[in-house]
């Protein structure tokens, strides 16, 4: 990518791939970066079906089931709970309810580290604050690289690396395997990547593109590059991204024999997006 290269700051969807989100979210119509951001487990999902066509030992976590949003607690001040508490007992009965989101987080990723222990490597993508960053984690060996489109300070995600950590230690306390032995992982921030051009919303492309080369090509910790690679995506390597997206969308989510087909939500039970989950075409 040259110097000349030039950079989206928002991106667009045709109106048919703005159609078959709005079915897949109950036929309410939502802002393009909201899509990208409700869309992310999708494009996870993609990536799991390329990695098992190619057969590559690669495990995804699942980052609905690990974002920010999993392991904060914010309490309506109108919550049936709190009624009657004083200032003392709510914040002792939020700092129960805290206690127990990071557990359940952690012993997910814990889970899926054993559950993984055939894979070389486990890949996630994890939301904080409406941004997105790709991490590369390495439980037999001990290692986890972060790469991030726009270089946040890891205090900004610090509870999450904690909780890997707590899911690193469950993992060993089972009898996880290991090639090398450490009492905590090793975290690699601030790594080397390409980074998004300030005030766009395309966290979710870098992530996914980081995802997908990282997780098809690396095999071990050490493969990872470390030469500066400063530059942001072009045009045509966002584009490509979304036609992948609204591809696998189209084939693994909107048609009735997908993988991905939810057989009770609208896009199967309204007439009007009947095209969208009968069209003629064989599945490939």
């Amino acid at each position: 990518m040259g110097p000349t290269a030039t950079y989206p700051t928002r991106t667009t969807c045709t109106r048919h791939q703005v159609i078959v989100v709005q079915a897949r979210n109950g036929g309410k119509r939502m802002r393009v970066n909201k899509v990208i951001r409700t869309t992310f487990p999708v494009r996870k999902g993609m990536q799991y079906m390329d990695a098992k066509k190619l057969k590559e030992p690669i495990g995804f976590l699942d980052p609905t089931r690990i974002c920010q949003t999993q392991h904060t607690v914010q309490l309506s001040p109108q919550l049936e709970q709190l009624k009657d508490k004083t200032p003392e007992e709510i914040a002792e009965y939020k700092k129960g309810l805290h206690k127990q989101k990071l557990i359940n987080v952690a012993q997910y990723i814990g889970r899926a580290f054993l559950h993984f222990q055939n894979k070389r490597v486990v890949l996630a993508a994890y939301n904080f604050n409406d941004h997105y960053i790709g991490l590369i984690i390495y439980p037999k060996h001990c290692t986890v690289t972060v790469l991030d489109p726009l270089d946040y300070s890891h205090d900004s995600y610090k509870q999450f690396l904690t909780i890997l950590q707590y899911a690193y230690k469950y993992y060993k306390f089972k009898g996880g395997e290991q090639i090398r032995s450490r009492e905590k992982l090793l975290v690699h921030t601030y790594w080397p990547c390409h980074k998004q051009p300030r005030g766009t919303v395309l966290s979710g492309y870098y992530a996914c593109e980081f995802l997908r080369v990282n997780g098809r090509y690396r095999v071990n910790p050490e493969d990872l590059p470390r030469e500066e690679q400063q530059t942001s995506f072009d045009n045509t390597t966002i584009k490509n991204i979304q036609r992948d997206l609204y591809h696998f969308i189209h084939r693994e989510c909107c048609h009735v024999e997908g993988k991905f087909f939810d057989k009770e939500g609208a896009l199967a039970t309204s007439d009007k997006y009947k095209n969208l989950r009968e069209w003629s075409n064989a599945m490939p």
